[in-house]
């Protein structure tokens, strides 16, 4: 009986001793799984980290960017809506020093500047009549903010002005001619619009300027004759100069009149 007792109260002992080792292999299995999960995050985490470094390395900086690729300049506005008024440029030109006159009553221009011929039109865009006056072409101005009056001469407008005419819905453009005496070191030239219908606002519009091309040296125009026969019609602004070398020819070609003197 005795006997019996010690072997149950061994078995007994045995196999809480079994049961309590299983529990703790259990306890560091779990364990050892959590230390490999955290190495596991941990190294994920630095893997990220070194590689987002090297993104950011290989990307060019804010200030590189801004350097190597500079804002392009604004583009040159031809056209402009100012209430019911649309302008447009129509053409300028460079005419350099001299404006021949066409009045027998006035001398010609002359300047050491530039003179500028400057054409814009002007359309209503609206429903109703723009009445008279109520829109206009103003100063020339420069990149340095000169302002440049329009010339006042009465033999340079046409005939009859349309600068400020009527304008009714929809009709075709209206040409403004103005003329003005710019400084030679002006660059960038706008001229100022204006319109008052519905209300008064002010614009500019970029000048696009065909400059005159460079006379030739002196020693290559032939020396004119008085004697030329001007048969030849010249366009407005040209005259005849050269002679021809054969007799009887006359003109041989037209030049502008700002290049050199002309003969009669």
């Amino acid at each position: 009986m005795i006997i019996r007792n010690f072997n149950k109260t061994v078995t007994s002992q045995l196999k809480n001793s079994r049961n309590l080792e299983s529990g703790q292999t259990s306890k560091i299995i779990i364990i050892l799984a959590l230390v490999v999960l955290v190495i596991i995050v941990i190294a994920f985490g630095i893997t990220k980290f070194v590689t987002n470094k090297k993104e950011d390395a290989s990307k060019p900086s804010n200030s590189s960017s801004v350097t190597n690729n500079p804002p392009e300049p604004p583009k040159p506005v031809y056209e402009v809506t100012l209430g019911d008024v649309r302008f447009l440029l129509q053409s300028s030109e460079d005419l350099g020093k001299v404006i021949k006159s066409k009045s027998q009553y006035e001398k010609d221009l002359t300047t050491t500047e530039k003179f500028i011929r400057v054409v814009i039109a002007a359309q209503n865009k609206g429903k109703n009549n723009i009445a008279q006056y109520s829109w206009n072409v103003g100063n020339i101005v420069d990149s340095e903010g000169r302002n440049f009056l329009p010339i006042n001469s009465y033999s340079l407008q046409p005939k009859p002005d349309l600068c400020g005419a009527l304008l009714k819905p929809e009709f075709e453009p209206i040409s403004c001619v103005r003329y003005y005496e710019v400084s030679k070191i002006s660059t960038k030239l706008k001229v100022s619009v204006r319109a008052t219908v519905p209300k008064k606002n002010d614009g500019f519009i970029d000048l696009n300027l065909n400059y005159l091309p460079s006379p030739p040296p002196p020693s290559v125009l032939p020396t004119p004759s008085t004697s030329c026969n001007n048969n030849t019609v010249c366009d407005t602004g040209e005259a005849c100069i050269i002679c021809s070398p054969i007799p009887g020819e006359g003109c041989s070609g037209c030049v502008d009149c700002g290049f050199c003197e002309v003969q009669p």
